[in-house]
């Protein structure tokens, strides 16, 4: 990463973000209300069914949904595709509120909101562990390392209350004995907390990327991640399990009972544009990059911190417990979902059985 940003750096790049690029939180985009559609057409008819997908542009969200619409995966599965623009996951609610004929794309976390709102969502498929983009930066002049760690006490931290990315600090001050008590917490939008860390008002930002990547352009420093530990190895990050969470594909529970043949469909373009982006790496940042209007160099940083899997594996069910936990401990729910509760894979295991491996 330390090697791309010098290129970024010497090439003066301004970095071109979409106030919609708000992963977990923050900005506001307009977006339509038409409701989802997932009517089949008549078999043997030779018409595509319409399906509306409710999806935020963002590479931690819908990189492998916008990679399988532009090489035409959903129309080789019969489908006729069409994106409702959302701003961030928190937005989403309003959209799902009804828990009726909805097909969106979104995080775990999300979704024990709504289940706890009693709203019949549930994942179908995982597309990536976005881990790796769950970030923190610190302020320019503030140099922090393993020996004077101490000094990460007592400082004002910009967050947008509940995102994820807390859990990657927490993790840190946990692992060095430190009062993560001892700091102030500020509640700022994404944006809002790259001008403030970049003014001296804050000390220490808890984000999402690309905005976190954009304040250390503009000289900040990494502070850690769900995988690194800039305090650590400054340079490189050591790597670190702080945190790991999921985006996945959900749906209503009525489109799964209903219509499981559209999510077969879904799911199968969805892992092909996975494969697309994991084996296609430059081809896919250039499909990419104008969707979210973002610089090539600077999205494929932050993709390269991104998984794209549609594996269920022991560590997705591992993560999504510990999400879980911390939505109870943010008070977001009351409940610790477990996969009984959020899931349902049997659609992955009719089409893609061998993606199925936790026991």
């Amino acid at each position: 990463m330390k090697k791309m940003m010098k290129k970024l750096l010497a090439t003066g790049l301004t970095v071109t973000m979409m106030a919609a690029m708000a992963g977990c939180g923050g900005n506001t985009q307009t977006a339509s209300t038409e409701k989802s559609k997932t009517e089949s057409t008549k078999e043997g008819s030779g018409e595509l069914t319409p399906v509306t997908v409710y999806a935020i542009n963002d590479p931690q969200m819908s990189a492998a949904y916008y990679v399988a619409l532009d090489q035409g995966y959903f129309e080789e599965e019969g489908l006729d595709v069409t994106t409702e623009v959302v701003a961030s996951g928190p937005d989403l609610a309003s959209y799902v509120a009804n828990g009726s004929n909805v097909i969106a794309m979104g995080t775990m976390y999300n979704l024990y909101g709504w289940l706890e709102n009693n709203v019949p969502m549930k994942a179908v498929v995982p597309v990536c562990n976005i881990g790796g983009t769950q970030s923190c930066a610190i302020r320019e002049g503030l140099e922090i390392t393993e020996d004077n760690v101490s000094e990460l006490e007592g400082l004002t931290v910009g967050m947008v209350p509940g995102t994820e990315a807390y859990l990657a600090i927490e993790k840190l001050y946990e692992e060095y004995g430190l009062n993560k008590d001892s700091l102030t917490f500020v509640n700022l939008s994404a944006s809002e907390q790259v001008a403030a860390l970049t003014s001296g008002q804050i000390d220490i930002m808890v984000c999402w990327e690309p905005f976190v990547t954009n304040a250390v352009l503009q000289g900040a420093h990494y502070l850690c991640s769900g995988t690194k530990n800039y305090v650590a190895d400054p340079e490189n990050g050591k790597d670190v399990n702080y945190c790991q969470i999921y985006t996945s594909l959900e749906a209503s529970e009525d489109v799964i009972e209903n219509n499981p043949e559209i999510l077969e469909k879904m799911i199968v373009a969805l892992n092909k544009g996975t494969d697309f982006i994991n084996d296609n790496r430059t081809e896919a940042i250039s499909i990419l990059a104008p969707i979210y209007e973002m610089d090539e160099d600077l999205l494929e940083i932050i993709m390269s911190e991104n998984d794209y899997t549609t594996v269920v594996d022991d560590n997705f069910i591992e993560a999504c417990q510990s999400v879980a936990e911390f939505a109870v401990e943010e008070e977001v729910t009351t409940t610790v979902f477990t996969a009984e509760d959020y899931a349902d894979w049997s659609i992955l295991e009719s089409v893609l059985p061998e993606k199925v491996t936790a026991k």
